[in-house]
């Protein structure tokens, strides 16, 4: 009878997220995170053109884009997790710029460059905001735009890129449902799984555990260059209809679905988007993961995609944005199953992979990248790079908003 008792009791046990800022970087681990700061962050606020008073979030003339929204988003949490008053200073003038900016959503819808995404990721950081305020103004958003989105989704196709991403849209909706119970919101998941590509089916089997070069050739580098990233704006729902079918072509798929970073972001989509149903199965993504380590797995903790999994380099640099996708993923897997068998390839990661892309002060990253490193161009196709595993200031725009996420996430794991 104690016995049924005990493993009733642990039947019952689950973790669930602390909000923002109330766990908190003592000793060496603050230390280390204010050095993060000071050498990594205050130098990017003041030298990246992404985050300067130009950008279209801050009422300038840039396009409206989602890079930089992804870094404030991992602003704020530093901001809040160091009590840092310098980071929570620059951050006032992007949420009040966001909120600006969504006020007429209408009017958003027209710009030219438009894209579900981006609105994604702007409600990210609201959400965020949201969890240290609880200001009212962000719950009143997010039922408009969900119901703008439900209503607007059909004839506002996603671009193919976006269909790859739009997942991340689940964890945000289940943040919202658990505040209001709304049961709008489970409907928003199951209209938005339409518009996401299929990772049920895709994670059910690796379907990449082979070289690279034997299914990415310069015809999907040519879609990538010239498809993928084109959001359309279309008047009838025959002509998205038309719009989605080239989204689903089986080339663009597979140029997407076997990027490194995609995987990554997707790797608890699944778990998110069948959270409340009868269809949540806490064990599904482990077997996916154990064939992802055993065909492209590191020691450190990462599986190698430079840019595509390639089955056979598994000596293959380390891409840090693939990196701290795979520990955020790997935390909220944790999250969602209770099961530490996520934690140890989290740890791992922490541990050893993102320390490696640092010099000791933070102050250089260090680009590590490898002969199929296809994403550098077609002209360079599978060509070996020369002097490209150094330590430099000088990195692209796509890594610093991953950069800027190691620590937060970590952190955010601890309890």
């Amino acid at each position: 009878m104690l016995r049924r008792k005990k493993e009733q009791l642990v039947e019952t046990v689950n973790y669930y997220p602390l909000n923002l800022g109330e766990i908190k970087p003592k000793g060496y681990l603050e230390t280390e995170m204010k050095s993060f700061v000071n050498s990594h962050i205050k130098k990017i606020n003041t030298t990246w053109k992404m985050v300067d008073n130009n950008s279209f979030w801050l009422g300038g003339k840039r396009d409206m884009d989602y890079i930089s929204l992804e870094y404030i988003s991992n602003l704020i949490e530093l901001g809040y997790q160091l009590n840092d008053n310098d980071i929570n200073t620059k951050l006032k003038p992007w949420i009040e710029g966001i909120l600006l900016k969504f006020s007429d959503l209408n009017s958003l819808k027209t710009s030219k460059n438009f894209d579900w995404l981006t609105m994604v990721f702007g409600l990210k950081i609201l959400v965020k905001y949201h969890e240290v305020t609880k200001d009212n103004r962000v719950l009143e958003f997010a039922d408009r735009f969900f119901k703008f989105q439900y209503n607007e989704i059909d004839i506002l196709p996603p671009s193919a890129r976006t269909m790859a991403g739009l997942s991340i849209e689940f964890e945000l909706l289940n943040y919202f449902y658990d505040i209001s119970q709304k049961d709008f919101l489970i409907e928003v998941k199951q209209k938005l799984e339409r518009y996401c590509y299929n990772f049920t089916e895709y994670f059910a089997k690796l379907p990449y555990i082979t070289e690279a070069k034997k299914y990415i050739n310069k015809h999907l580098i040519w879609l990538k260059n010239n498809f993928v990233k084109k959001q359309e704006v279309v008047e009838d729902l025959k002509t998205a209809q038309d719009v989605m079918s080239k989204n689903l072509d089986r080339g663009v798929k597979k140029y997407l679905l076997s990027l490194g970073r995609v995987v990554a972001y997707n790797l608890s989509s699944v778990l998110e988007k069948d959270k409340y149903t009868d269809k949540f199965d806490a064990n599904f993504t482990k077997q996916f993961v154990t064939e992802l380590y055993r065909n492209h797995g590191l020691v450190n903790g990462l599986f190698s995609s430079d840019y595509h999994l390639d089955g056979k380099k598994k000596n293959c640099g380390t891409d840090i944005a693939t990196a701290v996708y795979t520990l955020r993923a790997m935390l909220n897997l944790e999250r969602l199953t209770t099961d530490n068998f996520y934690t140890n390839y989290a740890d791992s990661i922490f541990y050893n992979a993102l320390p490696s892309m640092f010099c000791d002060n933070y102050s250089k990253i260090q680009q590590v990248q490898s002969p199929n490193q296809v994403g550098l161009g077609v002209k360079d196709f599978y060509n070996a790079h020369k002097n490209t595993n150094l330590y430099t200031e000088q990195v692209e725009d796509s890594f610093i908003p991953a950069s800027s996420g190691v620590f937060n996430s970590f952190v955010n794991s601890l309890c």
